[in-house]
């Protein structure tokens, strides 16, 4: 990861920082605008650096916009609301997750024959 890129996504940053207050109760989320502003990124800026961008640096700008928004959102959470609706996440984590990821598999087991 180049310093310039380090830089771009400081700046992507720095700038939800700014206005995550005034879009906060808006159908704008972080997800939204990350996701946003890495494709503009991606046609303009790092377009130009296209053969220097390698595939780790956009795992890991990857992996860093996900803590991103995973921080963001947990940083929102109630506590005494979760703890009186604890059933909620304990259902979903539980049980929905497992459930889907075995469902996902299954269904990626049918359709990719190949894989073992």
């Amino acid at each position: 990861m180049t310093v310039e890129q380090i830089l771009l996504f400081g700046c992507i940053f720095f700038a939800f920082a700014l206005v995550s207050r005034k879009i906060q109760g808006t159908i704008v989320t972080a997800p939204i605008l990350f996701t946003a502003a890495g494709y503009i990124a991606g046609q303009t800026v790092m377009s130009l650096e296209r053969e220097t961008f390698g595939e780790s640096a956009l795992h890991t700008i990857a992996e860093l916009t996900l803590v991103l928004v995973l921080a963001a959102d947990a940083s929102r959470i109630s506590l005494k609301s979760l703890y009186r609706h604890r059933s909620v996440p304990i259902r979903l984590l539980g049980l929905s997750l497992p459930a889907t990821i075995g469902l996902g598999a299954l269904v990626g087991l049918a359709v990719f024959e190949e894989i073992s």
